[in-house]
């Protein structure tokens, strides 16, 4: 099975280092940990550039660098008023 594990939330400079930032790396290094032979996926957004490097070092020796991937995210423009 392919797992794919969106760690925006340890990303944001709001709460990287508080409450869901370190419970989200917290789970997704366990779940990497406990993997068996499940492929784990990380995925950065690239919005966030200066948070990319300090969680990839934060898998090292854990999960190959590759399956872990950055790119701009951007939403699109809500066309519904409210």
């Amino acid at each position: 099975m392919r797992i794919v594990i969106d760690l925006q939330g340890a990303q944001s400079t709001v709460s990287r280092n508080r409450g869901i930032g370190r419970y989200s790396l917290s789970l997704a290094q366990a779940i990497v940990r406990n993997r068996g032979r499940h492929e784990v996926i990380i995925a950065l957004s690239g919005l966030f550039p200066d948070s990319i490097e300090p969680i990839r070092s934060a898998f090292d020796g854990l999960l190959p660098q590759e399956n872990i991937g950055s790119g701009l995210h951007r939403t699109p423009k809500c066309r519904r008023p409210f």
